[in-house]
C-alpha cells in the first residue's frame, strides 16, 4: 500500500489510465578515481536523496508516503518520472495511486503531466534514473538552443524592426 504523500493527496488502488511520461533532474557529477589505476571513473550523479539536490524535497515527500520497504531505486525512479513530467516540488504532487502493476503520480500543476511507473519491469538503479534525467535535460537544452538559433535566423531575415 502506498501512503499519502501530502495532506492534499489520497491513495487509491485500481486500474489508472494516465498519460505515460518519463523524468528530468539537475545532476551534479562527482568525480571518483579507481584506486587501482588512479584514473578517473565515470562520475556519479548527485542523487535525489542528497539534501543539496533541488528535488530532495520531492524525493522525501515520496519517501514519507511510500511503505518503509520501498527501495531507494524505486524512490529515485518515481522522483525522476515526476520531474520529467513537470512535477518538481511537493506542492506539484497530487494523489499517488498503486495497484501492484503501476504507480500513478498525479500532478497538481497546470504545467505538468501525470507520471506512470510500470512495476512489471525491473526497477533501474539510482544512477540509471539519474542518467535518464541527465539525458532528458540535455535534450531539452539542445531543443532550446535550436529554438533560439531559429529565432535569431528569422530575426535576421526580417531585418530591423520598425519603431
Amino acid at each position: 500500500m502506498i501512503r499519502t504523500p501530502s495532506p492534499k493527496a489520497k491513495v487509491e488502488f485500481g486500474d489508472p489510465q494516465p498519460v505515460r511520461v518519463s523524468a528530468q533532474v539537475h545532476p551534479e557529477p562527482v568525480m571518483e578515481h579507481d584506486r587501482a589505476t588512479a584514473l578517473p571513473v565515470e562520475p556519479k550523479l548527485r542523487d535525489f536523496s542528497n539534501p543539496t539536490h533541488p528535488q530532495n524535497a520531492l524525493y522525501n515527500t515520496l519517501k514519507e508516503g511510500f511503505p518503509p520497504q520501498a527501495s531507494p531505486e524505486l524512490l529515485a525512479q518515481c522522483t525522476a518520472a515526476c520531474y520529467v513530467a513537470g512535477i518538481k516540488t511537493p506542492d506539484d504532487l497530487g494523489n499517488v495511486f498503486g495497484n501492484g502493476k503501476t504507480i500513478l503520480l498525479q500532478s497538481n500543476s497546470l504545467f505538468a503531466s501525470n507520471a506512470l511507473i510500470d512495476m512489471t519491469h525491473a526497477t533501474p538503479s539510482v544512477q540509471e534514473s539519474m542518467q535518464q534525467v541527465q539525458q532528458h535535460d540535455q535534450q531539452l537544452a539542445q531543443a532550446h538552443a535550436q529554438f533560439q538559433a531559429r529565432q535569431a535566423q528569422l530575426a535576421q531575415q526580417q531585418g530591423p524592426a520598425l519603431g
